[in-house]
């Protein structure tokens, strides 16, 4: 049985979608001026970063599974 293989990585428009919430969450933090509020915001931030380079590793991780197991 041959498995179709896609080379294809992270589609861009995902990494500029989370750059555009990234930037709107901090306009609104530097708009409201509130100091708590721009800490939520960058410890959002940063989670929302961590949260993406897991999720990046873990489909390669997938894919790389894939690819090993239906090698002939």
């Amino acid at each position: 049985m041959s498995a179709a293989r896609s080379e294809e990585g992270i589609p861009p428009r995902y990494g500029i979608g989370t750059f555009l919430v990234v930037l709107v969450a901090l306009a609104c933090a530097v708009l409201v001026g509130q100091s708590f509020l721009r800490l939520r915001t960058v410890l959002a931030v940063a989670a929302l970063g961590l949260l993406s380079v897991v999720v990046s590793l873990f489909y390669r991780l997938v894919v790389a599974v894939e690819r090993i197991a239906y090698e002939p």
